[in-house]
């Protein structure tokens, strides 16, 4: 069988090809070829890594980068997908490529350098993946907090709603300072809604570096929003919920904390 499926590989047509590789590349026949006949799994990771580096068609190049690790993780397969995502110019392949790796455990440091430059990628999928996989790891490596930091004034909304996100999972001063700057300040709607429930998260998940702190100012940015009425009423209703958890106050609808909002903020605002 993988005689055949190489043979697919190598000189079918776009879509054969594609195939043939996204099989070779499965877990399962990988696993079963290297334990019952070991040379052929090798021929297996050179057919796969010889499509990602040179097969014309971007299709089979984005199916070999998501060629699975598994249990077969080697730094040669790593180091393919590394050079893929910096090499190859066609946005399918590099966000293949670097959402491939998010699961190897070997190169992790050639991985997590790569993130700023997804950040940037010209591709806004490539960003938004980026930021997702940024927000996961900037807890242990902070020197991620500037590649999304410089995000937040993306032109794309989407990719600024990311930003936020991945925000939330920092809790540091400057993260929580430019979530209220995007609270306040973002054209959009939707990526104001999204800061503010990413300053949710920080309040609710116990991420914020300094709570005595911050809490005066979040709580000052959100009221305010809150107290306006030319503001719409999903975000103010979104303002109101996160200020009832930042005080600690009870669990409600969030239609329902904007009256309890009104009638207990004094005694929070002074």
């Amino acid at each position: 069988m993988v005689d055949a499926l190489c043979a697919v590989a190598e000189t079918g047509d776009d879509e054969q090809r594609a195939a043939a590789v996204t099989v070779l590349g499965d877990a399962d026949i990988w696993t079963y070829e290297r334990d019952h006949f070991g040379p052929q799994s090798a021929r297996m990771v050179r057919v796969v890594l010889g499509a990602l580096a040179t097969d014309p068609s971007p299709e089979v190049r984005a199916a070999a980068a998501k060629v699975s690790l598994g249990s077969f993780q080697t730094d040669t397969i790593v180091d393919a997908l590394i050079r893929s995502f910096h090499e190859d110019p066609d946005a399918r392949v590099r966000g293949a490529a670097l959402w491939r790796l998010k699961y190897a455990k070997k190169r992790q440091s050639g991985f997590v350098a790569l993130l700023p430059l997804a950040c940037a990628d010209d591709d806004r999928y490539v960003r938004m993946s980026a930021l997702d996989l940024c927000g996961r790891r900037v807890g242990s490596h902070p020197e991620l907090l500037e590649a999304i930091i410089s995000r937040l004034d993306d032109e794309d909304s989407e990719v600024r709603k990311y930003a936020a996100r991945a925000l939330s999972e920092s809790g540091s001063r400057e993260a929580v300072e430019l979530l209220l700057k995007t609270i306040a300040h973002d054209q959009d709607t939707s990526v104001r809604q999204t800061a503010i429930y990413a300053l949710a998260n920080c309040i609710v998940f116990g991420r914020l570096e300094a709570p005595r702190a911050d809490g005066g100012s979040i709580r000052k940015v959100l009221d305010e929003l809150a107290m306006d009425a030319d503001e719409p009423d999903h975000l103010r209703r979104a303002a109101t919920s996160t200020l009832v958890k930042l005080v600690d106050g009870p669990h409600m609808d969030s239609i329902e904390t904007v009256s309890w909002w009104n009638e207990h903020r004094e005694e929070y605002m002074q």
